[in-house]
């Protein structure tokens, strides 16, 4: 049987962290009169088209929000990469 915790050494891979599961762990940081409009900046960095897209709405979303919630912007911008390895995928 084959073992499939090994990432790259395994599946030849890296290993591509859930981001749905990041939005649920930010959303609860956020007020809720602040919720829609924040989860639609998360959005924009994490359903973006390139990565490059990508860092620049997270840019907007720190301009944005960094004071209000700095522990939701944190944990957004958090492991960027881990987040975004789907942009070098075909």
């Amino acid at each position: 049987m084959p073992d499939y915790r090994g990432g790259r050494k395994t599946l030849g891979v890296t290993h591509q962290l859930c981001v749905v599961h990041k939005m649920k762990n930010v959303r609860f940081r956020v007020a809720w009169k602040d919720q829609k409009a924040f989860m639609a900046d998360f959005k924009a960095v994490y359903w973006a088209k390139s990565r490059e897209e990508a860092l620049v709405a997270l840019g907007s979303l720190k301009a944005r929000w960094s004071k209000t919630y700095p522990k939701a912007v944190e944990m957004t911008a958090e492991k960027f990469d881990s987040y975004t390895n789907f942009f070098g995928r075909p």
